[in-house]
């Protein structure tokens, strides 16, 4: 099952790039992929020495990350925390509140603008009716730059067997870039700094509501403290050594075809930092 939350990253908080964890959960669109066979991967990347592998490929719909994890120990339990993985689109073009100095082509900021298609449907349309009743006025159809990054996280719950679950994740841009507030936004990457992360025991989090607790960290495992309700009993170590934040895949992704709007389509990944 994928799950869908949209989250504009400066809008939210917390470290690394879990910069936004709220939100409720929908249906999104799967990716279709050659690195998918069923519950077969052909591209595993590993996320530590002896931990999880993870295979993810990404798509259009907005931007869908399809995941699967090989690895999982920690098993998810109502009430209890989760293993956790998040999806997150980083930008590649400066705008004017990007933090100045940074070169938004080789660095993972936040405040990087991200290149793509946006599109303005009016009430009662759907991807896939882009006729000019259904689309409103620009930028629909047009090139467009989101000017913060977006990011989805999930509870890794969607297990094929022991050890092995996917999750899908689809990030969607804030909900008010349309000139009325009761039309909906569709926003696609065209290129994009595009990152999987995942934290084996979940993140800290309020045991009552939910929310990420102030300074939040990675945990190792499920297990919690006692004299202070959500903080791990043992903090995450990833795979760059980087002491509670979670273990991340990144790849820099492009959009090689036309995009219409309602289109599945693979995007073209490379190493990031580029080579």
């Amino acid at each position: 099952m994928c799950k869908r939350i949209g989250i504009g990253l400066l809008r939210l908080s917390l470290i690394a790039v879990f910069v936004g964890m709220a939100g409720s959960e929908a249906n999104a669109q799967t990716c279709s992929t050659k690195y998918f066979t069923g519950a077969k991967c052909t591209s595993w990347k590993s996320l530590t020495s002896s931990g999880p592998k993870v295979c993810a490929q990404w798509c259009t719909g907005s931007a869908v990350c399809d995941v699967l994890v090989d690895g999982v120990k920690e098993k998810c339990e109502p009430g209890r925390p989760c293993p956790e993985m998040s999806c997150t689109a980083f930008g590649t073009e400066p705008v004017e509140t990007t933090t100045p100095g940074v070169d938004c082509t080789t660095t993972l900021d936040p405040s990087c603008g991200i290149l793509g298609i946006g599109f303005c449907l009016q009430p009662g349309c759907e991807p896939g009716h882009t006729n000019d009743e259904c689309l409103g006025p620009p930028p629909s159809g047009q090139p467009f730059v989101h000017d913060m990054a977006l990011s989805a996280y999930g509870n890794v719950d969607d297990c094929i067997r022991h050890g092995r679950c996917r999750e899908g994740l689809e990030l969607e841009a804030a909900p008010d870039l349309c000139p009325n507030d009761n039309w909906s936004f569709r926003f696609t990457p065209t290129i994009a700094n595009l990152q999987v992360c995942y934290c084996p025991g979940g993140f800290e989090r309020d045991p009552l509501t939910g929310d990420l607790l102030d300074n939040s960290q990675c945990c190792a495992d499920i297990r919690r403290s006692l004299l202070e309700p959500g903080r791990c009993v043992a903090v995450f170590t990833n795979n760059a050594g980087v002491f509670g934040q979670p273990s991340c895949i990144t790849q820099q992704c492009t959009l090689t075809q036309d995009y219409q709007l309602g289109d599945v389509i693979m995007y073209e990944c490379d190493p990031f930092p580029p080579q």
